[in-house]
């Protein structure tokens, strides 16, 4: 006998949850946020404009920036002092290096481009010594370059990277005599201006990384070294 008043009060309950639900706003799912891709190196964060650069492409901007105000600094007859690189450019200018000893042989022009920093600083007073050029050359042993070197090389330059590493790699290597050697010359026209010899030489490595970076060559990639574990897109054609 119970069962039909249990059964009256279940269908009043259905019915009224049902009612409920009917009178109740239908929500759409929430919408998933739009999460982008990584896209030349750039990252855009969530709900922002703003854009992180990775290791890789923040080392390429800023080794790209540095040698352009050194290329700028140069081309003048009297050259001013240039802001020290940040270690990504230098790691970067590391880096780049040993692909261009890979890709070409010998590119004492880069070499040249780091010591000037250096010259210049020395010439004006600011500073002595070499130690933009000592910085580099930290990169490059941190980083395991200089053991590098000696698989990537071809047998087509591997001799003549060997012969200039013996001849004339040592100037580069004990840097600051090679600076106050060349401070102690005196007069710098030859040097400087448009058409002097070492604006030629940071010309050349301006031009280098811009072609790289048009190409979207992958330098770390190129040669084998991982940066922060990213994995780097690689592009590369000669």
């Amino acid at each position: 006998m119970l069962l039909k008043p249990l059964s009256a009060a279940l269908s009043i309950l259905i019915a009224t949850l049902c009612v409920s639900s009917a009178q109740t706003p239908q929500t759409s799912a929430p919408r998933q946020p739009h999460r982008p891709n990584a896209v030349s190196g750039d990252l855009v964060l969530e709900d922002t404009s703003q854009r992180v650069q990775t290791p890789k492409a923040a080392g390429q901007r800023l080794a790209i920036e540095w040698v352009q105000a050194l290329k700028a600094s140069v081309e003048k007859a009297t050259p001013s002092t240039v802001s020290v690189p940040e270690d990504a450019a230098l790691n970067y200018l590391a880096t780049g290096y040993l692909y261009c000893l890979h890709k070409r042989g010998p590119c004492p022009f880069i070499l040249d481009s780091v010591l000037e920093a250096d010259v210049i600083a020395a010439r004006s007073g600011a500073s002595t010594g070499c130690r933009t050029m000592t910085r580099f050359w930290k990169m490059w042993l941190g980083n395991e370059l200089e053991q590098r070197a000696r698989y990537l090389l071809s047998i087509g330059n591997g001799a003549a990277v060997s012969n200039f590493n013996a001849v004339e790699r040592p100037k580069y290597l004990r840097c600051t005599d090679t600076v106050v050697k060349i401070v102690g010359a005196g007069a710098a026209t030859a040097r400087y201006g448009a058409a002097g010899t070492i604006t030629r030489a940071v010309t050349q490595t301006a031009g280098l990384l811009n072609d790289i970076k048009a190409r979207e060559i992958d330098v770390f990639s190129a040669v084998g070294v991982n940066l922060s574990g990213e994995k780097g897109k690689q592009k590369e054609s000669e």
